[in-house]
């Protein structure tokens, strides 16, 4: 058995504590696209909650700054069976002999979440996206901003 001392404890939950996932936003359409930006560099800053601080750095160095936030979902189950049976019923009982085989099979559902992002020099960006239930560091949306720009986000 595998003994972890006080010290590597605390630094396992300070690293869990707190990440930053850097990603970028690819400006799709709007005048950014139409200048040639490649990419601007996003960061969310996770802590398992499902919600937290996002940073968005545009071309002309302004921060915009703001909240997303991660809407866990459930599961979604789907299943099959066949058979055959017959019930029937006397004073109020019911008697039944049945036989039935089949499968089930359970999907997570996406993550679904958004986020706002305020600069000040006025952009208000609005991200749309999808993680994975498994590891919310993969996922893809969309968003626009403001000032006529879309953007695809992939992380």
């Amino acid at each position: 058995m595998m003994k972890i001392t006080p010290i590597a404890a605390v630094g396992c939950l300070l690293c869990l504590a707190s990440c930053n996932f850097k990603t970028e936003l690819t400006p799709t359409s709007g005048p950014l696209a139409q200048k040639g930006v490649q990419s601007l560099p996003a960061s969310f800053t996770w802590n398992g909650s499902g919600s937290g601080k996002v940073t968005v750095t545009m071309p002309d160095g302004e921060v915009c700054t703001g909240r997303y936030s991660t809407i866990a979902g459930g599961s979604q189950s789907s299943g099959y069976a066949y058979g055959s049976g017959s019930s029937y019923g006397a004073y109020g009982n019911t008697y039944s002999n049945s036989s039935a085989y089949g499968s089930s099979r359970t999907i997570s559902n996406e993550q679904h979440g958004k986020a706002v992002a305020r600069g000040s020099k006025g952009t208000v960006l609005t991200l749309n996206y999808v993680t994975s239930a498994a590891n919310p560091t993969h996922g893809h949306g969309t968003g626009f901003d403001n000032k006529g720009n879309r953007y695809t986000i992939v992380f």
